[in-house]
């Protein structure tokens, strides 16, 4: 899962930004089930910084029940803040950087931090 959440973070970044986190940057993310809400360890507060949840949609099809997210990108599209959720039974929290960013130095939560090409890395 915590892979999984890498790859979130790095798609969600090049999708929104149209930019790929590049070797200097990386992707600090984190996974969460729905146990991890019902007992407040999910960063609720991450919601308010983001807004409102947003879907796939392909004319009136949407898969809101499915899948959600939400984002909050920097000015100059080099950092990005990313919350999915999937199915309701988990969700993922992803921030990326496009360049070294002392943000991941000391997280108020543990999140490991991807490199691009660590995903080959077990």
């Amino acid at each position: 899962m915590e892979r999984f959440s890498a790859k979130f973070g790095f798609a969600m970044h090049f999708e929104l930004t149209g930019q790929p986190v590049g070797p200097g940057g990386g992707v600090a993310a984190r996974w969460y089930s729905n146990a991890d809400i019902y007992e407040s360890k999910f960063p609720m507060e991450a919601w308010d910084v983001l807004g409102a949840p947003a879907t796939l949609r392909q004319g009136k099809f949407h898969v809101s029940e499915q899948f959600e997210y939400a984002c909050a990108i920097g000015e100059d599209a080099s950092i990005g803040m990313f919350i999915g959720t999937f199915r309701r039974s988990f969700a993922v929290l992803a921030f990326t950087t496009t360049g070294p960013r002392a943000v991941f130095d000391d997280p108020p939560v543990p999140l490991r931090l991807w490199r691009p090409g660590s995903l080959a890395d077990g």
